[in-house]
């Protein structure tokens, strides 16, 4: 075998030993802003109001959602209505520890990390309440 062979048949190799990451396919605007909408909404819900102020406000965010949710057309969509589902969940949880009196100072952290992982799915986050190109800091 020569070292043209041994160099060819090296090369061949490379692409297991390294694997190369997948190409994110870029979101479509319609569904990165409907993402948006179920974050903001999502922002707006106080945790520690009474059922009958967090009942109306919770149920216009699971419209938004399944709104988002019906609008998947790719793959990377499923990524960010994962992503919001584990925000409105830690919502809930959140909710009814507050209504337990049991605090919320250890929910609202997982709420705030949910929240992080709905912004790193669509690459975006907000400053001075408008939303921006890129992850958040």
């Amino acid at each position: 075998m020569n070292l043209t062979h041994l160099l060819a048949s090296t090369l061949f190799l490379l692409p297991f030993q390294y694997p190369i990451q997948p190409h994110k396919v870029p979101l479509r605007n319609t569904f990165v802003v409907a993402a948006e909408s179920v974050i903001d909404q999502a922002d707006n819900i106080n945790i520690k109001s009474s059922d009958d102020q967090y009942e109306p406000q919770m149920k216009q965010l699971k419209a938004a959602q399944a709104t988002l949710t019906r609008m998947i057309d790719e793959d990377g969509e499923h990524e960010v209505v994962d992503a919001t589902n584990n925000l409105i969940f830690a919502i809930s949880a959140c909710h009814i520890q507050a209504k337990g009196n049991a605090g919320t100072t250890q929910c609202e952290p997982i709420i705030s990390r949910a929240r992080t992982g709905a912004m790193e799915a669509i690459d975006k986050h907000k400053s001075a309440g408008a939303w921006l190109d890129g992850p958040p800091a």
